[in-house]
């Protein structure tokens, strides 16, 4: 019989992605990085390999570390992702990249800035791990 860990590494990437969030709750759609200040939200649960990246949407909340799982990623442009109007057509082009196959989103980051990669879980109960919780104080900094 495996370990849980072993169970892991082999279903799970050994890389680790955060998402920082006001919300106890790892997977609350409704916060994160564009939440209330562009549409783009509504495509699913934004994660980055970027700790301090995360550390910075998660002031006065949490930090949360998972472990991942992605089979099918789409990879978009970053500014097809600001291009995004409004709710429904984040929820429409979801769906399309659903049908199509897909289980996320890679965002590639534009060259001539210094941004990571991003990641959008359409299934991030299912495809994240969460490893580790951690409080963030005001001043951005994991507890």
């Amino acid at each position: 019989m495996k370990s849980y860990t072993e169970f892991l590494y082999e279903n799970f990437s050994k890389h680790k992605l955060y998402r920082g969030s006001s919300s106890i709750n790892p997977f609350d759609k409704s916060e994160g990085r564009n939440a209330g200040s562009h549409p783009s939200h509504w495509l699913g649960v934004f994660c980055t390999p970027d700790k301090k990246v995360a550390e910075s949407y998660g002031s006065g909340g949490f930090v949360f570390t998972f472990l991942y799982n992605i089979k099918n990623g789409y990879k978009m442009a970053y500014n097809e992702l600001v291009n995004i109007k409004n709710k429904t057509e984040a929820i429409s082009i979801r769906r399309k990249l659903i049908r199509n196959g897909y289980d996320s989103i890679k965002l590639m980051p534009i060259t001539d800035e210094p941004w990571p990669t991003e990641y959008v879980f359409f299934y991030p109960e299912t495809q994240l791990k969460l490893i580790k919780k951690e409080e963030v104080n005001v001043n951005n900094k994991s507890k």
